[in-house]
Parts: structure tokens; sequence; C-alpha cells
């Protein structure tokens, strides 16, 4: 006989707490807003973010070649549209001051990071 023998056949404890309804219990996991009304005073205040620019294949690669170009010539000017915090903005003659391919980033001379993800196009400056 195990120390334990006593306990194996007790039944189950009930609880002394009303069950929660089916559809309460529901609600818990259900998904919210964040970011609730964010939406709807963006709207109001007349606001209007710009849509995040889905590139093709081929424009992807005029922009990755581009910049492995720039990583041999950082002298360039360069003009470079990119996508930034719901807007799309774009910088004109500025040289590239660094290059990063481990972190897919570029800094310009006035210290501006650009995620290579966001460039929406780069070309130079004749």
């Amino acid at each position: 006989m195990s120390k334990y023998d006593k306990y194996i056949n007790l039944s189950r404890p009930l609880s002394k707490k009303e069950k929660m309804p089916i559809i309460k219990r529901a609600a818990q996991f259900m998904s919210f807003d964040a970011l609730e009304g964010f939406k709807t005073d963006i709207r109001k205040k007349g606001i209007v973010l710009d849509e995040k620019i889905l590139l093709s294949d081929e424009e992807i690669e005029k922009i990755n070649s581009f910049l492995y170009y720039l990583t041999r010539n950082k002298d360039l000017l360069i003009n470079i549209c990119y996508y930034d915090k719901g807007y799309i903005k774009e910088i004109s003659n500025k040289k590239v001051k660094k290059i990063n391919t481990y972190e897919n980033y570029l800094i310009l001379e006035d210290l501006e990071k650009i995620n290579f993800n966001d460039i929406v196009d780069i070309n130079i400056v004749e």
C-alpha cells in the first residue's frame, strides 16, 4: 500500500463559484483592436498614409544590383525614394556614407538610415 492510495479514489473537488457562461468565456479570447479608434481619428483629421508599394521581382533585382554597385562607388550622388513611417519620402543629391549588407540598410551623408526593404526607387544623379 502506497502513501497516496487514500487520495486516488477521492472525487474531484467542486468549485464554490458559479460557472462562467460559454459566451463570456469565449469573449476572453476574442481579438481586439489595440489601436481602437486610431483609424477613425486619422480619417477625421484628413491624414492619408501612403500604402507600401510592392515591387516586382525585376524592380527588386534592379535595386539590389544598384546597391551592390554603390558598395564599390560611394562617392556618387544619388536620388532615393523610400517608405518611412507611413509615407513615401524622396531624397535628392545625397552621397551614401555606409552600406551594411549584413543588416540590410544604408546610411546617407546626413545620417538618414534606410532599410533596403523600404527602398522604392534609387538612381544616380547625372
